[in-house]
């Protein structure tokens, strides 16, 4: 019995140094895929911050564009009716001088547009 006794020792010696050699191996396993997790996670965080200050400079590229956007259209808008008021005051001066009457001079005209005033002659 005790022979007996001694393979079964040896036995169970053998299948702990076993385990004992695969625990050590998936330990070391386990730190590396643990040191992996906590780079990836660094490089992730890099990504987001990068990503974040990316959207933040976009936003702030699209409100700049709006404000130009926004300051063309009224400088547009101005100057449209502003070719407006050139065409209406063109056509008096052709239906005047059409009609025989005085044409205002250049001087008058830029005078007259200036203050908002009619510019024709009487």
């Amino acid at each position: 019995r005790n022979s007996s006794s001694l393979t079964e020792l040896e036995t169970w010696k053998s299948k702990i140094h076993v385990l004992q050699q695969d625990n050590s191996r998936l330990l070391k396993e386990n730190n590396a895929l643990h040191l992996q997790l906590i780079k990836s996670a660094e490089g992730f965080d890099v990504e987001k911050r990068t990503s974040i200050l990316l959207v933040k400079k976009l936003k702030e590229d699209v409100a700049e564009l709006h404000m130009w956007k926004k300051q063309s259209i009224d400088r547009y808008v101005g100057v449209e009716s502003e070719n407006a008021q050139l065409k209406r005051r063109f056509q008096e001066v052709v239906t005047n001088y059409t009609n025989g009457l005085k044409a205002p001079q250049a001087a008058d005209l830029i005078h007259a547009s200036a203050r908002g005033n009619d510019t024709r002659a009487r």
